[in-house]
């Protein structure tokens, strides 16, 4: 700078320092600003669904994943459904010699086809919750966490998941379309529990059929489940919770929150089971 200036006569007018100083500057200013890097990294913030967004299960905003920290459990179950379908028809057949759960589940299925969507949900609901006891994978299956086929489930012993298995193949045959169901594994905020539910959607409305309880209710009432996964025949589901997403979601229902039923999680007993 001091060779630019000095090709000025000591006299020169200030308007034209200024005029020189000013294209200088110009000069040795960059035309782009180079990366600088941050010490600590930008964390993305997770915005709740915009309005006219359609919430997900549970007042969750959800987004398809390729697969999920469940998938070689549900693929399992999968292959297994395949080899014992068969069974299950054969099992209509009045000379079929087929273990009398089966043959139950059938009969129970049969009977239910004509009957309205509702009613189909609350009448298999109470038969599949009544169908098998509670029991823990280690005593059941000798295993940490197996999930069980429908015919393994027939056995007369199942946890949360085997449940909601039973019950989504089950709806799968009375006719409901594969995209209305989803397995959905949620965290029990009351009883800091992870637990399994089906939901299984009507007409724009949510249901959720829950082994803690035979009622079916509508997922907007059950929000002591916070979901994590969920996932049908050809779908994985990851969901984020917030508590804005969760405001955001009883605003636009718009509906009263019935109280949750209190259960106890040592007998997996709840009250108000009817």
């Amino acid at each position: 700078m001091g060779t630019a200036f000095a090709s000025l006569k000591p006299d020169a007018p200030a308007k034209e320092k200024s005029a020189l100083a000013t294209r200088r500057i110009a000069l040795v200013i960059p035309q782009t600003i180079p990366h600088i890097p941050r010490s600590t990294p930008i964390i993305p913030k997770i915005n709740p669904p915009m309005p006219g967004k359609r919430f997900d299960i549970f007042g969750s905003f959800a987004f398809k994943t390729q697969t999920s920290k469940f998938a070689s459990q549900w693929a399992g179950v999968l292959k297994r459904v395949q080899i014992e379908r068969p069974f299950y028809k054969a099992c209509e057949k009045p000379s079929a010699d087929c273990p009398a759960a089966l043959v139950k589940w059938r009969h129970e299925l049969n009977m239910l086809r004509p009957l309205p969507r509702l009613v189909q949900l609350r009448r298999l609901n109470r038969f599949v919750n009544h169908l098998a006891a509670y029991s823990d994978d280690n005593v059941t299956f000798g295993a940490r966490d197996h999930w069980a086929s429908p015919l393994e489930f027939l056995k007369g012993r199942g946890d949360c998941e085997d449940f909601a298995i039973f019950k989504f193949f089950g709806l799968l045959e009375l006719g409901f379309k594969n995209d209305q169901l989803r397995i959905a594994m949620v965290k029990d905020r009351r009883r800091n529990l992870l637990h399994a539910v089906l939901t299984v959607e009507i007409a724009g409305e949510t249901y959720v059929l829950d082994n803690l309880n035979n009622q079916v209710r509508t997922h907007d009432h059950l929000l002591k489940y916070v979901p994590q996964s969920s996932f049908n025949l050809v779908a994985h589901w990851a969901h984020i919770v917030t508590d804005q997403i969760r405001t955001k979601f009883q605003r636009a229902t718009d509906k009263t929150i019935t109280p949750e039923i209190i259960c106890d999680s040592t007998l997996y007993k709840c009250q108000g089971v009817t």
